[in-house]
């Protein structure tokens, strides 16, 4: 005997190849109605179901807008709101935000040649590296005009770590931009830049920057939803 998913399956089928309800009753051993409730039948749809993360998503969106949070420290903080779920929920929504955020990068401004490029750091989960567990992160630099991406993974966000992959990039797109965006990137911004104040670029950034030949521009913070 049958069971229910392979008879909706095989209702299903044959009603697809134009053969009436009656036909396919005989060839169930089913009666008319039942081929009716078979042709209904919701067996395989996709459940829809609530996450415990949805109230807190506009939160996330908004705080990663404004900060380039991990997922533990993320974690913290809505659990003070009132969330319960699991870190693995979290971790894997951030890594969706954090990748429009990449997009965005490079949709988000058209400049003349050699004039500016946008730099940011991607959350890419984590790696073992010699037996100990890092978190892996993406470096970003995308240059305005071309849009030409430059990228290097690193298990280091440290001032040290950014100068050093900046100084790289420059080389191997064969030049210096005369200004670098950075978006509230704590390693080079001291205190983010708002409608009524410029931006404190941190004072070993901006030598840095001096030394290399470009000016530091910071993003304002995007806004709360």
């Amino acid at each position: 005997m049958k069971n229910i998913s392979e008879r909706v399956r095989m209702a299903r089928y044959f009603k697809k190849e134009g053969i009436p309800k009656t036909e396919i009753a005989r060839i169930l051993g089913v009666h008319r109605s039942t081929v009716h409730r078979l042709l209904k039948n919701n067996l395989g749809a996709k459940r829809k179901y609530k996450s415990k993360l949805d109230p807190y998503k506009d939160y996330i969106g908004s705080r990663l807008g404004e900060f380039n949070i991990v997922a533990p420290e993320m974690l913290k903080e809505i659990r003070k709101l009132g969330y319960s779920g699991r870190v693995t929920i979290l971790r894997d929504f951030m890594s969706t935000i954090k990748s429009n955020n990449i997009q965005k990068i490079v949709d988000r401004f058209e400049t003349n040649p050699g004039l500016q490029a946008q730099i940011d750091w991607a959350d890419c989960g984590y790696v073992m590296v010699g037996g100990v567990r890092h978190k892996l992160n993406l470096f970003m630099l995308v240059l305005g005009y071309s849009r030409y991406m430059w990228g290097e993974f690193t298990i280091s966000t440290k001032r040290s770590e950014l100068m050093r992959l900046l100084e790289k990039s420059f080389i191997e797109i064969g030049g210096v931009p005369r200004e670098v965006i950075v978006d509230n990137m704590k390693q080079a911004i001291d205190i983010a830049k708002s409608s009524d104040s410029p931006a404190i670029v941190n004072s070993d950034f901006l030598e840095f920057g001096s030394w290399n030949g470009f000016k530091t521009v910071a993003c304002p913070p995007c806004s709360r939803r």
